[in-house]
């Protein structure tokens, strides 16, 4: 494979172009992608049972999502520390234990960076953390969560990942 070439540089991410490669009409004709580093996806569980989400401004969906903590793995940090990392940013939660359940990737197609799937246990909040303006900590119940996802409400699919390697990895459900 030739040398990925920049079209766009961002803080977040970088737009390449590469070679379509060999299942194409045309192997050499362009193909864009987003390479961008490893990510983590933390499903936070308070000391008190309850799950913790965010809920903040997605721009490129032109509206407010509820989803876990999720971020960038910052470099020289290992998956665990960037979750402990991440939860804390976006919800003031300190997590005491933090237990590393697989890796995988969302949009193959197009996305090169992999997301790391964790799940945060006896999470207690830190009673002087100011959360950012455009940014919402929800505390649900179990029973809460499994209605969204049953009625289609809640939309993050690096969550449902988490859940399904939580039951295969930790044997274990979330919803008792």
């Amino acid at each position: 494979m030739s040398q990925p070439r920049a079209v766009l540089e961002t803080p977040w991410f970088r737009l390449e172009t590469v070679p379509a490669g060999p299942a194409a009409a045309d192997p050499a004709a362009p193909y864009y992608r987003i390479a961008q580093p490893d990510g983590v996806v933390v499903l936070t569980v308070a000391a008190d049972g309850r799950l913790v989400f965010v809920r903040q401004y997605r721009p490129a969906l032109g509206y407010y999502s509820l989803e876990i903590p999720a971020g960038f793995i910052d470099a020289g940090e290992t998956p665990e520390d960037a979750a402990r990392r991440e939860v804390f940013e976006e919800t003031g939660y300190r997590c005491g234990e933090v237990t590393y359940l697989g890796v995988g990737r969302s949009l193959m197609n197009r996305l090169t960076g992999r997301e790391h799937m964790l799940i945060a246990t006896d999470g207690r909040k830190d009673p002087d953390f100011a959360p950012a303006e455009n940014i919402e900590i929800v505390e649900l119940d179990a029973g809460e969560f499994r209605r969204m996802i049953r009625d289609g409400s809640y939309e993050q699919m690096a969550a449902f990942a988490v859940l399904f390697m939580i039951q295969e990895k930790l044997g274990r459900g979330v919803f008792g």
